[in-house]
């Protein structure tokens, strides 16, 4: 029997974030946060219950003014540099490997391109860009807020949208696509 609770004991406890994900929460905190305070009622697949909501309250206190334009800079450059590097890699090589000649691309081939680069910009870069912002905007947030055994379930939802997303769109695109395909295929 103690066997038994020594194996239900650890797992059952609550497992620290690493300091990335704590800063990737925080300010995806603060971002949902400032939209919230500026009128933004909700975001498109990301919802949050009362609960959620004060506990990411919480969590963007402490930051000064200045950090947040900083990290707000930090974000956007980031998002364009792995944008760039994104549409450049994904069409970059279907050129080398698939679109040998540029004025004979199939549309489901370049759509099925597009899909995958918005996938990456939405499940992927997004969360990168804010986290790394976060690196900057730590130097100007002293008294971050401590972790409470609420932010390890917070933060696997908050990548679960991301993830939920990212999928949606990109399918969403390759749908458009078909429907498109169908389209100009009957006149």
């Amino acid at each position: 029997m103690s066997q038994a609770v020594e194996a239900e004991g650890p797992a059952a406890a609550p497992q620290a974030l690493s300091r990335g994900r704590r800063r990737f929460l925080r300010y995806w905190s603060l971002n949902v946060v400032l939209a919230r305070r500026k009128g933004q009622a909700g975001f498109p697949g990301f919802s949050y219950s009362d609960d959620e909501w004060a506990r990411m309250d919480e969590l963007s206190n402490g930051i000064t003014t200045g950090g947040i334009y900083l990290w707000l800079g930090a974000v956007t450059l980031t998002y364009m540099l792995v944008a760039a590097v994104v549409g450049g890699g994904v069409i970059g090589t279907a050129m080398m490997t698939l679109w040998r000649n540029a004025k004979d691309v199939p549309e489901p081939q370049f759509f099925a391109a597009a899909a995958i680069i918005i996938m990456a910009m939405v499940g992927l870069a997004m969360p990168l860009s804010i986290a790394v912002g976060g690196l900057v905007g730590d130097l100007f947030w002293p008294n971050r807020p401590a972790e409470t055994p609420a932010d390890g379930p917070l933060y696997a939802k908050v990548v679960g949208q991301f993830r939920r997303m990212g999928l949606f769109v990109g399918v969403l695109v390759v749908v458009i696509a078909a429907v498109w395909g169908l389209v100009l295929s009957r006149f």
